[in-house]
């Protein structure tokens, strides 16, 4: 069974991840990648004592942030549907804290996750070129928060 904890640089290292987010492997690597990522809003998904996603929405500003997620290969299909739920919560949460404006980006290439930033409700607004650290094109996805909503 999934279960969710407070994230954790270390946390990134034990990730076997997916061949589409295999580029960040060198990055996350260094201390100070995980720990750029740390902050109130991160967690990490664990499975059977194994370390198989984790997430977070930081704050850039007041009022805007960036939502990441680092999905391991071996997450099962009904682990993900609790990921999928705990990023919804932690954005309705960001958004009732008073940011308006939460973003991510997706490989232009990696069909499977737009569907899945398209399903918790973020619009595409881009293409990045030359985004990632190999040079890969991105797409720019923002969640807003819904005017009086906040």
């Amino acid at each position: 069974m999934l279960t969710f904890i407070p994230f954790s640089p270390d946390h990134l290292t034990a990730l076997r991840l997916q061949a589409a987010q295999a580029y960040l492997q060198a990055l996350i690597a260094k201390p100070e990648y995980g720990a750029a990522m740390t902050g109130p809003h991160a967690w990490s998904g664990v499975s059977d004592g194994r370390i198989v996603g984790s997430a977070g929405v930081l704050e850039q500003w007041p009022g805007r942030a960036i939502c990441w997620a680092l999905l391991g290969r071996d997450i099962r299909a009904r682990d993900f549907l609790r990921v999928h739920h705990k990023v919804e919560t932690v954005l309705r949460r960001v958004h009732r804290e008073g940011t308006r404006r939460v973003e991510t980006s997706v490989d232009a290439a990696f069909d499977a996750g737009h569907r899945w930033v398209r399903a918790l409700g973020f619009a595409p607004e881009g293409l990045m070129r030359c985004y990632s650290p190999d040079g890969r094109d991105h797409v720019l996805y923002a969640h807003l928060c819904e005017r009086g909503s906040a």
